[in-house]
């Protein structure tokens, strides 16, 4: 009975400890800022970086954004993303919210 418990708590806290695997057709969640009034999940989507935007209640606002429509419909939480990009020139990463 022991052993059985042993290895049934030993099951959980591994699925919980380890990483868990992701299928090569699902989203992956690369950031998700945290603002005053909105909330911008960065994923990887099929053809790229996609954003998705919440109010501060967490309410969708929009989904599966591309980065010129993030630019068109939100510019000013794209002038906060932006910079968080890493480019040829850029030595290394560089995130900034305010």
């Amino acid at each position: 009975m022991f052993c059985k418990l042993a290895v049934t708590f030993a099951i959980l806290a591994s699925s919980m400890l380890l990483p868990v695997a992701v299928r090569a057709d699902e989203d992956v969640t690369i950031a998700r800022l945290v603002m005053r009034d909105r909330t911008v999940v960065i994923y990887q989507g099929k053809g790229g970086a996609r954003y998705s935007v919440k109010d501060k209640d967490g309410d969708l606002l929009h989904a599966d954004l591309s980065e010129v429509e993030l630019a068109e419909k939100y510019p000013d939480i794209y002038d906060q993303v932006r910079p968080a990009y890493a480019d040829g020139e850029t030595p290394s990463l560089m995130m900034m919210a305010w």
